[in-house]
């Protein structure tokens, strides 16, 4: 019998040949492998800080803050109080990030073989590593024309390269997106009709967003969900710790297998993908097909 790590890496591997049949759901967890490393919820506080020039002795005092706060305060709600002294959301440079790592070249690989990408990120890293510009379909403050089924990105939280003031990134934008799109039809279906009946494999996604991609998640019918706790280790299925707690209701009565591992490694030695290097060297092989 394979040791449980080589039962893991077979059956992801199964699942990622059979792109056509696949649907990304990735968020900041994908884009945290250099060299792009951007942040996190927690390390875009701390950089945030930065950005803003806040003195040392202050951002101390509001890290600490921010650490102890229980419950914690929604990312939404920080960012509306930011807004007060940054209106044109000049914090959100951080994510304008010109930089992609293997992750982000596999998921553009499997776009161009047949897959679908859904992404609550704003960067742009999927679409640096040659993503064409009509294959991403983001969201700007308005419904999309009619529902979209195309292999392509959509990026329903929008996009850094256009309308910053259109970012779900306060509760104003979130009002939009509220229950499940309920108020964008077309994008509502677009993103349904992504997931239904398809494989969904979700990568460095946390499942925090709950007021429009977790009722998504409730109401779609996929045929199973794959879901991946990226970090260093061997990839082997998890017991799903957190995931399953916190997505209750979004994930009953879906078939879930959840795999904790370094999802890098993982399609470097499958894939022939390269391994993300701070200096970016690029080296594609063989790639899903």
């Amino acid at each position: 019998m394979p040791a449980p790590d080589e039962c893991a890496d077979d059956f992801l591997n199964a699942v990622l040949l059979k792109t056509s049949e696949i649907t990304f759901l990735f968020g900041a967890g994908a884009s945290m492998p250099v060299p792009t490393r951007i942040p996190t919820v927690f390390t875009f506080y701390d950089r945030l800080m930065h950005v803003a020039e806040i003195r040392d002795e202050l951002a101390a005092v509001l890290w600490k803050k921010i650490r102890t706060i229980r419950p914690q305060p929604r990312f939404e709600v920080l960012i509306n109080q930011f807004r007060q002294i940054d209106t044109s959301l000049k914090f959100a440079d951080i994510f304008n990030v010109k930089s992609f790592n293997s992750i982000h070249a596999f998921i553009y690989r499997a776009i161009n073989h047949g897959a679908v990408a859904i992404t609550t990120n704003f960067d742009e890293c999927v679409e640096q590593s040659g993503l064409g510009e009509e294959l991403v379909v983001a969201y700007d403050g308005r419904d999309l024309a009619g529902p979209d089924n195309r292999p392509a990105l959509y990026k329903p939280h929008g996009t850094i390269s256009r309308n910053r003031q259109c970012l779900v990134i306060t509760d104003e934008a979130l009002s939009k997106t509220n229950n499940g799109f309920a108020s964008l039809p077309n994008w509502r279906a677009t993103l349904l009709n992504a997931i239904n009946a398809k494989t969904l494999v979700v990568i460095g996604y946390s499942g925090y967003d709950d007021f429009d991609i977790t009722p998504i998640l409730a109401s779609s019918n996929p045929k199973q969900v794959i879901w991946i706790q990226h970090d260093c280790s061997k990839v082997t299925h998890s017991s799903g710790d957190g995931i399953f707690e916190r997505m209750r209701e979004a994930l009953a009565g879906k078939q879930v297998v959840a795999i904790k591992g370094d999802f890098e490694d993982f399609i470097h030695r499958y894939h022939g993908t390269w391994r993300s290097t701070a200096e970016n060297a690029i080296v594609l092989g063989r790639v899903v097909s």
